[in-house]
């Protein structure tokens, strides 16, 4: 939760009206939230209607105070219209309309008092309007029109707005209570989930036994064996390969005698409705331009809308920089024509005269693909075959050489139809290919899609079709195919397993009495090491550092390891605060990263105490407490509480008692 949101001096940067539309807001989320107790609030459903009645009556500061039905329904209008007019969502029922004028007679009472200032700066802003300009008048009384219908009159709002305002300033004190978490309770929170921890170890490191492994010789059998492990086949699987045929049409190389061709044959083929104005509605689904703004087609395909001033400022700016640069290249050309000071105010004018030529290219060269996979998957025929049948459309086709696993077509499919498109995502998921005993047959992803993500790469802007021409499923490598990698791997395995075996037959004799944990290490030539009272914030130990061109000290190399084993420790601790004191680890800790095994024993649990807690760790556990409270403190914020703590009372006239008289007895009556 943001601290104290109504603070003006916290928000600096904002104008006073986005701060006091902030205190607004709050004050308003707060108040459409509060329901009283139900034997005081109930039963409000029918208090509007009934003309000069008393609708209730209510206590502050020990005096009662009667409300007509007519007071209560100005408040009602008031209330709604104003909440409305600042975008507020509208509460259903009258309980935020009598928690509004109730706590507005409290804060009355207690002399809270509004600047006249503070509400002008309101009014102000609201007859600015959205344009953000000088006050109007007139802005204004249309403003307040429309939020009510014509009925909220100046007088009303600016009554509502103070009303608002005092209620926020006498709320925000109750709210500051309940915003601050002690920090006792904090610390508690702290010390349960910072349980210190007193550990003994015994690290065996995995370089000590690689010698040893790497003098043995495995059989042949030992290897396939080995291989067939899910560890090792998950290493050794090769993954499919698949040759993919990809048939794409670019903007860039579509002409216009092209375009009116693939035009003819849609038409022919009962794709587009053979009205001519087919195409352009077609074209002008994809349109999007308003009346003061206009895309340009960079903007247009990376979905931005722009002005249509800056549009020609950044026109202007690419021309300038083209001629600045010697006119190397092709000159900018792109839409809008910089010569015209305002845009076309008509949609339909604009879209014939800067974007029906692109947009139709991308749309109807969609509409083709579209129609052209369809056929080819119909029809059973490959990208190619199908293309040379249609060879006047001009449909590009192309496929990969070499078959290429999923990861490979981003970057070694040809033509860079894979790079910065979903050409690679298709073939993953779309794709796939048969599975099992299952018999490869073709198969097209029909729907078309674009061949690049990127609304800037205009060049390569067009769309694709894919279609899987051949798989090879996927497979595991035998023994003769990477003999040298198993090997490797099995030597790894078996340096692994004896670390593990050592540690666990060390626990076993420990565990059974037969000796202490340091005499079991000491028969095995390692060390006991003692790491006392940590928990998840004990930092971990920097490494010393060797120069590279510098010989390595043995010495200094024999402390590196140490302090790796010891911050691995440090890291286990999630896992330490569930093994009583007194009991080993349930497994043998294994960690390629730190290139070790390690057997961990509990000692000792204890408490941390106050002075072991650092300021940051008490603000961060008494923010986090008060993040897990807030559903808590809005529960707390209303109801019997906030009446009990603010001593107001609010009584209604009860309903007549249910005689059980159906609606034309009661009429005849």
């Amino acid at each position: 939760m943001e601290e104290n949101p109504l603070d003006l001096e916290l928000h600096e940067e904002e104008t006073l009206w986005d701060a006091w539309k902030r205190r607004l807001m709050f004050a308003l989320l707060i108040a459409l939230c509060i329901t009283f107790a139900a034997p005081s609030f109930g039963g409000c459903s029918d208090a509007l209607g009934t003309g000069g009645a008393l609708a209730g009556s209510y206590v502050v500061a020990g005096e009662r105070v009667e409300v007509s039905q007519e007071e209560f329904e100005s408040a009602y209008f008031r209330f709604r219209a104003t909440t409305r007019l600042l975008g507020a969502r509208e509460q259903d029922g009258d309980e935020g309309v009598w928690s509004h004028i109730l706590m507005n007679a409290a804060a009355e009472a207690e002399g809270v008092y509004v600047p006249q200032s503070a509400i002008d700066q309101i009014v102000e802003r609201v007859g600015q309007g959205p344009t953000g300009g000088d006050f109007d008048v007139r802005t204004y009384h249309e403003t307040l029109r429309r939020a009510s219908n014509g009925r909220l009159t100046d007088a009303a709002f600016t009554r509502t707005i103070a009303e608002l305002l005092r209620i926020n300033e006498y709320r925000s004190v109750y709210q500051t209570a309940f915003s601050l978490v002690p920090s006792r309770t904090a610390f508690e929170r702290w010390q349960t989930q910072n349980e210190k921890i007193s550990v003994s170890y015994v690290a065996r490191s995995f370089s000590a036994l690689r010698d040893d492994v790497a003098a043995l010789e495995p059989t042949d059998d030992e290897l396939r064996d080995y291989g067939r492990t899910p560890a090792a086949s998950a290493k050794l699987r090769i993954s499919p390969q698949k040759v993919v045929e990809v048939a794409y049409l670019r903007v860039r190389d579509m002409s216009e005698v092209q375009l009116t061709e693939i035009e003819n044959f849609l038409r022919d083929e009962g794709a587009i409705d053979a009205d001519p104005k087919a195409v352009d509605t077609l074209g002008l689904r994809e349109y999007h331009g308003g009346r003061d703004t206009i895309y340009t087609r960079q903007n247009w395909l990376a979905g931005a809308r722009v002005r249509y001033s800056d549009a020609l400022k950044l026109h202007a700016d690419r021309v300038k920089a083209w001629e600045d640069g010697g006119k190397q290249g092709d000159a900018p050309v792109t839409p809008p024509d910089p010569t015209l000071d305002t845009p076309p105010e008509d949609f339909v004018e604009r879209y014939q005269k800067y974007w029906r030529a692109p947009i139709l290219k991308e749309v109807l060269g969609r509409e083709f693909l579209a129609l052209f996979a369809a056929r080819a998957e119909r029809e059973g025929k490959s990208f190619a075959d199908l293309a040379q049948d249609l060879e006047v459309l001009g449909v590009q086709v192309t496929q990969n050489d070499k078959p290429l696993s999923d990861t490979d077509f981003s970057d070694k499919f040809p033509d860079d139809l894979g790079r910065e498109s979903e050409l690679a995502s298709v073939v993953r998921t779309s794709l796939r290919g048969p599975t099992g005993d299952k018999t490869f047959t073709p198969s097209v992803h029909t729907v078309p899609v674009p061949t690049t993500r990127l609304g800037s790469a205009l060049d390569d802007r067009g769309y694709m079709v894919v279609r899987l021409a051949g798989f090879t499923p996927s497979r595991i490598r035998e023994l003769d195919e990477a003999r040298d990698e198993i090997l490797e791997m099995w030597r790894e395995y078996q340096v692994r397993d004896r670390a593990r075996k050592q540690l666990e037959a060390m626990r076993e004799k420990v565990t059974a009495g037969d000796m202490t944990l340091e005499e079991a290490a000491q028969a095995d030539g390692l060390e006991v090491r003692v790491l006392r009272r940590f928990n998840q914030s004990t930092p971990e130990r920097a490494l010393p550092i060797t120069a590279p061109d510098e010989t390595p000290d043995p010495a200094l190399e024999q402390a590196r390891e140490a302090i790796q084993h010891r911050n691995r420790v440090v890291r286990d601790y999630p896992f330490l605060t569930t093994t009583e004191p007194g009991s080993f680890r349930k497994s043998v800790l294994l960690d390629d990263r730190s290139e070790g095994a390690y057997l961990i024993r509990v000692d000792e649990k204890s408490l941390p105490t106050p002075q072991e807690i650092q300021p940051y760790e008490l603000r961060a556990a008494r923010l986090m407490l008060m993040q897990e409270l807030g559903p808590e403190r809005v529960k707390l914020a209303s109801d019997e509480e906030l009446a009990r703590r603010f001593q107001l009372e609010l009584t209604k006239p009860e309903k007549p008692a249910d005689t059980g008289d159906d609606e034309d007895e009661q009429a005849a009556r």
